[in-house]
Parts: C-alpha cells; sequence; structure tokens
C-alpha cells in the first residue's frame, strides 16, 4: 500500500510524483498556493528510491522460490512518514516565494470541486489525490 510517493525516478515513464508538483504549477498559475479545505488531513509518504527498494526486495524473494506474504498478511505498508496537507502548502508556498515564483506565502483553501483542475477537471480524483478529513 504505497501513499504519497515523492522524489524524482529513474524510470523510462513518469519521473515525478504528482500532487506537489501539480500544487506548484497551479499555485504559479494562480499567484497563491491552494490547499483543499483546512488541510488538517495526514498522509503517508514514502521516497520513490525506498519504494523501488522494496519492489526489488519482494521480486528478489519471487525469483528465489522464497515464500512471500499473500492476501491480508501480504497488505505491506511501504511508508516512511506522514505530512498534513496544510504543512506541505506551506512549504510550497514558502520555497515559491523564496525562487521569486510568488510574492506572498498565503496558502488559500479551495473547495473540491475548484481543485478538480489539479486532476483533469474530476473531482473524484482530485478528492482522493489531494484531500481528507
Amino acid at each position: 500500500m504505497s501513499p504519497t510517493i515523492y522524489g524524482i525516478g529513474t524510470g523510462q515513464f513518469n519521473t515525478l510524483s504528482i500532487q506537489i508538483p501539480s500544487m506548484m504549477r497551479y499555485a504559479l498559475a494562480a499567484g497563491k498556493v491552494q490547499m483543499i479545505g483546512n488541510g488538517e488531513g495526514a498522509w503517508d509518504y514514502v521516497h520513490v528510491e525506498d519504494l523501488a527498494e522494496l519492489y526489488l526486495i519482494l521480486l528478489k524473494r519471487v525469483l528465489a522460490g522464497k515464500e512471500i506474504p499473500i492476501g491480508e498478511k501480504g497488505i505491506l505498508f511501504s511508508a516512511s512518514g506522514w505530512f498534513r496537507w496544510k504543512d506541505a502548502a506551506k512549504e510550497i508556498a514558502d520555497a515559491l516565494v523564496q525562487v521569486g515564483g510568488l510574492k506572498s506565502n498565503e496558502v488559500e483553501s479551495i473547495s473540491v470541486q475548484e481543485a478538480a483542475k489539479w486532476a483533469g477537471g474530476d473531482a473524484l480524483t482530485a478528492e482522493l489525490g489531494f484531500a481528507s478529513k
């Protein structure tokens, strides 16, 4: 069960995480960082390289014919820490002000419907990917 994955990947396809870069892009477009609701929801995170290492360990076990957990015992949690969306939004705002991308580190609260733009216009994807209660 992978949480928010961050870091720059080295694979052939998507090399960036989704949530934080999207929040940064839309902050630059809106002139301020936005978050859904009060941002109090906490999410777990893992670095992409740590997650890849977990998959490598599992793959090596499969190839060696060793047992790996399955079913209910096969749910592996890969989180290495947690964050609140309001804290992430504040860090993004501070960083964008520091590099001159924004004039203010103000964070604006918006609705899930307004945040749908972060997810190609899909409010459900925005809620699942950027919000929690």
